[in-house]
């Protein structure tokens, strides 16, 4: 019995040793790894989110842009040498055709207030130009269709705060469409007769507005001639009937064998 506790007293001193002395060993080697810990700002805020990509539009001006301001579905631009420029933004990924009021000076900033465009035109001073007059926003090119065509269409878009009513005229022939009432953006279309003969047929559209500004626009539509038929297909045809010929012959030859055997009992 007296072994036994002698063994078991020298069994927990080492135990006690190594409770006491590992922890401080451990504190010891972390103190020798000295591993650097990156030191972080608490006010800094981690963003993790990829960047987004951005897509910028550029519209292309015959002077150097100053200056610009926005109203409604345009974007009127202070355009140096140019004067004023009036893009439509109604879709500012595809924007519409510009329209240039020309200034004596040099313009630099530009403030749109109703009907009237404010622009600081350098030496010129002040200049005061109205924007009420309608502006073709959309117009169709010069474009060619085949002989025996169907089912073409041109089309026009027209912009102004008092719109009044439009025309389309046919050049040598007169007013083809309207006078009728339009509306400003509202696409404006006109269904070409199918079948025109060959030739150049120049088509006009003009918007007025409640003050008796118009503007007008005019679109060539081309009718080829009518192609004649190649030497190839010259050629097919020839012998095409070259043997209907053939085959005509033979058979009224023995039709006629036919009834003179018939006639002779042979």
């Amino acid at each position: 019995m007296q072994k036994s506790k002698k063994i078991n007293i020298l069994l927990v001193i080492p135990l006690i040793s190594m409770i006491i002395v590992f922890p401080n060993s451990l504190i010891s080697i972390q103190r020798d790894l000295e591993i650097p810990i990156e030191e972080k700002n608490p006010n800094e805020i981690s963003n993790t989110r990829p960047p987004q990509k951005s897509s910028v539009y550029y519209v292309d001006t015959t002077g150097i842009a100053f200056g610009v301001y926005v109203s409604g579905d345009y974007a009127y631009v202070a355009d140096g040498n140019t004067g004023l420029a009036i893009i439509s933004i109604s879709n500012p990924t595809n924007p519409g055709t510009l329209v240039y009021e020309p200034t004596s000076g040099l313009a630099r900033d530009v403030y749109v207030s109703g009907d009237y465009a404010y622009v600081a035109d350098g030496t010129s001073g002040l200049a005061i130009i109205s924007i009420s007059d309608p502006i073709i926003t959309n117009a169709p090119s010069d474009f060619t269709v085949e002989y025996g065509y169907t089912g073409v269409s041109i089309s026009w878009t027209a912009t102004d705060t008092n719109p009044d009513i439009y025309t389309i005229g046919l050049q040598g022939v007169g007013v083809v469409a309207g006078p009728s009432a339009w509306s400003g953006g509202t696409v404006i279309t006109y269904n070409v007769p199918d079948g025109l003969a060959f030739g150049e047929y120049f088509y006009t559209v003009n918007f007025t507005d409640d003050y008796n500004n118009y503007i007008t626009d005019t679109v060539k539509m081309t009718v080829k001639e009518k192609q004649p038929p190649s030497d190839n297909v010259i050629m097919i045809v020839i012998i095409v009937v070259s043997i209907a010929g053939v085959v005509g012959v033979s058979i009224a030859i023995f039709v006629l064998r036919k009834k003179k055997r018939a006639i002779t009992g042979e």
